[in-house]
């Protein structure tokens, strides 16, 4: 996980990342104050104790064995029992915790590509309209969503081929181009397009 070997060998300071985004993780105040106790601990300090806690948050011991049973039933925390000069002790992981953050951060970037993607979207559809005179019709909307969606076509590429066009032209050609990686001004030769167009119609 690159958050937590950021945590452990850059001394990042993730109590302030959990406390801006707490409430995004599903925490209550009272589980992120949990963590936040372990994680000031520092990356070695491991040893688990209820006693411990209670000394350092104003929580009962059984308060904090309900707070610390949540944690664990979310995947936030792990404890387990290790032995150490033959010594059983109960030591915690909070590799859950990075895990968390790291899904939560990477569906965020995940959001912003798909607004870019109806934005640029929405960019091609307004510049095919004003290019047709026309509305565009939903199977048209249909096959351009399947430029970004499917063929993942560079969208300065589609943008450029589409401003390039010297001539009336249809969604199928523009595709056609697209496919072929040539200049939206060079004729397809009629054997060509008619071969493109037998496949294109039964897509």
């Amino acid at each position: 996980m690159i958050l937590k070997r950021i945590y452990e060998e850059y001394n990042f300071n993730i109590e302030n990342l959990l406390i801006k985004e707490y409430k995004r993780l599903k925490l209550s105040t009272n589980e992120l104050n949990v963590l936040l106790v372990l994680f000031n601990a520092g990356p070695k300090k491991r040893i688990f104790s209820l006693n411990s806690l209670a000394r350092r948050l104003d929580y009962s011991t059984n308060e904090l064995a309900e707070i610390v049973e949540s944690l664990m039933e979310k995947d936030f925390l792990k404890i387990k029992l290790e032995v150490n000069n033959k010594r059983e002790r109960e030591v915690y992981d909070l590799d859950g915790t990075f895990n968390k953050i790291e899904v939560l951060f990477a569906s965020d970037e995940e959001e912003k590509l798909k607004q870019l993607s109806l934005t640029n979207i929405s960019v091609t559809i307004e510049l095919l309209e004003s290019k047709f005179g026309r509305m565009l019709r939903s199977n048209e909307l249909d096959r351009i969503r399947t430029w970004y969606d499917v063929y993942l076509f560079n969208h300065e590429r589609i943008i450029e081929v589409i401003s390039g066009l010297q001539k009336e032209t249809s969604i199928m050609h523009i595709e056609k181009v697209l496919n072929l990686n040539v200049n939206a001004n060079v004729e397809i030769d009629d054997k060509t397009n008619d071969l493109l167009d037998s496949i294109y119609k039964k897509l």
